[in-house]
């Protein structure tokens, strides 16, 4: 049976020795996952340069982790939510926004922003490589019974796939992509 907790370490810094605290914790309580929520609007977890960066966990820091974690019989699952809860990271792209989305949602329009968006994940999984599952989130993208509040996303659907699609089928695609991909 598997039990775990998820730590949301996109908004909330916690050092490595807490979350090392944190695995000990969830060993004692019989638990066996700790799922790392890396990114929210607030803040993104990782720093994927070779410089230091306050309140960033970089590859090497993950990586002990991972170990310190597997020594305790602790899995971690990666969590990288999109295409929603992506603020933090279209601060610096924000050509890859979807319009009307407040500068929250990457455009699932757009096939320069999947391969973007691959590129993290792809990061991240060679940060996890021996992890069985990776969460790619796809919650609160945008307000799905309110789509009309969304005419770019309408109109580049109904521009692919016709007049009577929904509007979603882009979404749709893009987390079938996703899944795919990993």
């Amino acid at each position: 049976m598997e039990k775990g907790l998820l730590v949301d370490i996109g908004r909330k810094y916690w050092s490595i020795a807490e979350l090392k605290r944190l695995v000990l914790l969830l060993q004692e309580h019989n638990l066996t996952h700790l799922q790392l929520h890396l990114n929210e609007n607030e803040g993104f977890a990782l720093n994927f340069t070779d410089s230091p960066v306050s309140k960033k966990y970089s590859e090497n820091m993950l990586k002990e982790l991972k170990e310190f974690a597997k020594t305790h019989e602790i899995t971690l699952i990666p969590d990288f939510d999109s295409p929603g809860h992506m603020g933090s990271l279209l601060e610096q792209n924000p050509e890859f926004a979807l319009p009307d989305s407040n500068q929250q949602a990457v455009d699932v329009t757009n096939p320069a922003v999947i391969d973007w968006i691959i590129g993290i994940i792809d990061k991240i999984v060679d940060i996890f490589p021996d992890s069985d599952t990776f969460h790619i989130g796809a919650d609160e993208f945008i307000d799905f019974r309110q789509i009309e509040k969304y005419p770019y996303l309408v109109e580049k659907t109904r521009e692919k796939y016709g007049n009577k699609a929904s509007g979603l089928e882009f979404y749709y695609d893009y987390v079938n992509h996703l899944t795919e991909h990993l």
